[in-house]
């Protein structure tokens, strides 16, 4: 299933993009980016807490009634598979 993000979770998953990306160069082309991927994965985690932190009312909501999101059943489902 293809997860679309809520509209204020799409700097996270433009920042998740960009880390790939750089992990995928650094594959193809054997370089070492690891300071640059620790820097990105601390941007990541930074967006996600600044944005979390300072949710809206409505933003809850939205996070409540979305569809996609996994429920810890299915965490726990895929950990036992």
């Amino acid at each position: 299933m293809d997860v679309q993000p809520l509209d204020f979770e799409k700097p996270i998953l433009e920042l998740q993009r960009r880390l790939q990306d750089l992990r995928d160069h650094s594959g193809e082309h054997a370089l070492d980016f690891e300071a640059e991927v620790e820097s990105m994965e601390r941007k990541i985690r930074e967006t996600r807490r600044e944005i979390y932190d300072n949710l809206t009312a409505w933003q809850r909501v939205q996070i409540a009634l979305y569809v996609q999101r996994s429920f810890v059943l299915d965490d726990i489902a895929s950990r036992f598979m």
